[in-house]
């Protein structure tokens, strides 16, 4: 049996469409990884290896929480919260960045404002996507003649 490839991806904060990997069935858009101190990260031929921008997500976590390392990035995140969801992951006090599609390309991000940050604040974390960004329920290949709500 071929072993099936494993993408990460999640829903955008915003607009909640799925981020699609490069070759999935569904087109490729920008994205933006975004930390509360303002900084951005944009992607618009995301991989599903949790780089944004040249900048590893998890990597960014591990910053965000005064440590280095993907690796550790990942522990923080996957820590007593095995499916990776950032809202779980949040309720453990972890910073976390925000993944958008539109709003960040309107504003700029200035930390020294209460603008940004009750905008930055009024989004929710990202949710894992089921389809891990490529294989969507109309991937055939996949789900076979079966439908089912994945994304």
């Amino acid at each position: 049996m071929k072993k099936q490839q494993q993408y990460i991806s999640w829903h955008t904060c915003d607009t909640l469409r799925s981020i699609p990997v490069v070759g999935a069935c569904r087109s490729s858009f920008l994205v933006s990884v975004v930390t509360r101190d303002g900084r951005i990260f944009c992607e618009t031929q995301y991989r599903g290896d949790g780089v944004f921008g040249e900048q590893d997500i998890y990597a960014l976590i591990a910053e965000l929480n005064d440590a280095a390392g993907r690796m550790t990035g990942k522990i923080m995140l996957y820590k007593n919260n095995p499916q990776g969801d950032f809202t779980n992951a949040a309720y453990n006090d972890l910073i976390l960045p925000k993944i958008v599609e539109q709003w960040v390309l309107d504003i700029i991000p200035d930390n020294s404002t209460n603008e940004w940050r009750i905008l930055w604040d009024s989004l929710p974390y990202p949710i894992n996507c089921a389809a891990q960004g490529f294989f969507y329920d109309d991937t055939p290949e996949y789900f076979g003649n079966e439908k089912k709500e994945v994304d």
